[in-house]
């Protein structure tokens, strides 16, 4: 029976501490299980071109899309909230570099007025439709030839039913979700229950920078944030008080595929230090994966979930958001 194996991997940057990023910046580990691997997609959470809207957040060298595409990372996803740090230019300069890299850019609406929603992969003989989009809330220049997949969940509906037919499987993969807060948010459990419905294989989640439920039914999985694979946490304006090494730790999927269903799925857990991205050890793995089997528990309860959102959105995203306004505030008065 053919078969395929795919990646994915949470947030990544190389701004901030990671500039100076060890090459390769995977472990020797993590390394091999990229090789056993048909596709590996990254969330690429940078420019790394200046343009004219400098936010002096999250910038990263040309050369870490190099050190990405030797550590075999074969699709960089751009659809993320900092792809527009600075503006078109940097956007446009980063979908440019994976190019030149050999690496596929997926999160694109469109790139030179073609049509970009769906990446087409086939894997030994076996297809597969990718749908990478991102909830930015970032105005974009929609004059450009050239645009990120903002998520849209009618046009999400809409691509599934018409694409189906097509692929022996969709995988949605969105930049979504609740930032320092473990559990999903309740939109987001509502409509990728609709997309399951309609027959998704996967859904694959990044941005709240830390590890949320896990779920597997029907020979469907949902992964509602994947976390941080090798981000510097500390870079940004204002700080989390939210657990620094539950934002240092994250999960790859692993996701193995016949042509008739999704024969299983791997949940690896990594953690980031210094200048490199492993393996979590073994005593670890074990204590993170019971925690990740009680917030799973718990997600699979809409009354229960919602409590438990509620109590860490209060705790962590509150008191962070306050703290970013205040900032924002404090910068344009002496500005």
């Amino acid at each position: 029976m053919e078969r395929a194996k795919i990646i994915f991997l949470g947030d990544v940057s190389f701004s901030g501490q990671n500039r100076k990023a060890d090459k390769p910046f995977i472990s020797d580990e993590i390394n091999e299980v990229f090789k056993n691997s048909d596709a590996v997609i990254a969330n690429f959470e940078s420019s790394v071109g200046f343009g004219l809207k400098k936010q002096e957040l999250f910038q990263s060298d040309v050369t870490s899309v190099q050190n990405l595409k030797e550590c075999g990372i074969t699709h960089a996803f751009l659809a993320n909230n900092h792809i527009y740090d600075y503006g078109y230019e940097g956007f446009q300069a980063t979908v440019e570099a994976t190019l030149d890299n050999g690496m596929q850019p997926v999160g694109l609406s469109q790139h030179n007025g073609k049509d970009c929603r769906i990446t087409s992969l086939e894997l030994n003989g076996i297809k597969i439709g990718l749908l990478c989009c991102g909830w930015t809330k970032v105005v974009q220049d929609l004059q450009q030839a050239t645009q990120y997949w903002e998520y849209n969940e009618k046009e999400i509906l809409s691509l599934i039913e018409e694409s189906l037919p097509h692929y022996d499987h969709l995988i949605l993969v969105a930049h979504r979700g609740k930032m320092f807060v473990e559990y999903p948010f309740y939109k987001d459990r509502k409509a990728f229950k609709k997309y399951l419905n309609l027959g998704l294989s996967a859904i694959v989640c990044h941005h709240p920078h830390v590890v949320q439920a896990v779920e597997c039914k029907n020979g469907q999985l949902v992964a509602y944030s994947i976390g941080n694979f090798f981000f510097d946490s500390s870079e940004g304006h204002v700080q989390s008080s939210f657990s620094q090494e539950k934002q240092d730790t994250g999960v790859m999927i692993s996701l193995t595929l016949s042509k008739e269903k999704l024969l299983k799925h791997k949940v690896i857990p990594v953690y980031k230090e210094a200048k490199k991205t492993m393996l979590l050890p073994a005593e670890k793995a074990e204590s993170f994966n019971k925690h990740l089997r009680l917030i799973s528990a718990r997600t699979r309860s809409s009354l229960i979930s919602t409590f438990f959102f509620s109590l860490q959105f209060a705790q962590f995203v509150l008191p962070h958001f306050i703290k970013v306004k205040l900032h924002h505030i404090g910068k344009s008065k002496n500005g």
